[in-house]
């Protein structure tokens, strides 16, 4: 066993969770994913595989099992849990709240029995949102190996059970703003559609880090335009804009 346990990613075959596998490892973690793959790829696995600086030990479960996800937690003697797996799509919660339901608060509700039946304490909820609508809308973009880092900095600091951390850029930007960079960065004149936002989406949104550059040491490296070009080069240089699946970036 590395450094301080294992530790379990759920939904770590997405992208966010994808790149806290790698930064786990990486920092010397043992790494153990749970993913049912119902809204990411299984080739991520083999992906992060051959990223990660030590094995993953990856299954293919789903978190309302509590019975194996328990076994999973005590076989690694997991110490602190990342949880990922959840489905984040705003139109379509509208349109199927009870799977919504059974997948977000089920699936956590069974995640928790299982640490508490396997002795595992430290969890790390992670939520995230995402923005379509019509063009003034604003976001907090953070570049996802910065939100990484900073939600196992949240697993691993001792003193911060039961808070809650904002991890972002601190920045508000347009989505129009943002645009612009994909614009400048591809050298292409992209058309834009306008649409009225969807149902549920909010106009402004922005977070606050100072708790979190202070509590946890926080700070995010790479701004916004970087992580633009850096995201491009990457689609570029990988071919996934003809049809790669963009796991990891």
């Amino acid at each position: 066993m590395n450094r301080s346990g294992a530790v379990l990613v759920t939904g770590g075959g997405g992208f966010i969770g994808s790149h806290a596998c790698i930064a786990l490892s990486d920092k010397g973690y043992d790494v153990v994913v749970v993913d049912d793959h119902s809204r990411s790829s299984p080739c991520s696995i083999e992906i992060i595989s051959r990223l990660a600086a030590g094995p993953i030990n990856s299954y293919s479960l789903d978190i309302n099992n509590t019975e194996d996800l328990s076994a999973v937690l005590r076989r690694h003697a997991v110490s602190a849990v990342i949880h990922f797996a959840a489905w984040k799509a705003v139109a379509e919660s509208t349109q199927i709240p009870e799977e919504y339901f059974d997948i977000n608060i089920g699936g956590t509700a069974s995640l928790l029995r299982a640490m508490r039946d396997a002795g595992a304490h430290r969890l790390v909820f992670s939520s995230s949102c995402s923005i379509y609508g019509d063009g003034t809308q604003t976001r907090d973009f953070v570049f996802v190996t910065d939100l990484a880092n900073g939600l196992i900095r949240a697993a691993t600091t001792p003193g911060v059970g039961g808070e809650v951390f904002q991890l972002a850029s601190g920045v508000e930007t347009s989505l129009n703003d943002l645009v612009g960079m994909i614009r400048e960065v591809s050298g292409s004149d992209l058309e834009v559609k306008h649409e009225p936002p969807r149902a549920g989406e909010i106009q402004r949104n922005y977070s606050l880090i100072g708790k979190a550059e202070h509590r946890l040491g926080y700070r995010p490296e790479v701004v916004l335009a970087d992580g633009v070009q850096r995201t491009w080069q990457w689609f570029t240089e990988a071919g996934a804009t003809k049809g790669s699946d963009p796991v990891v970036a």
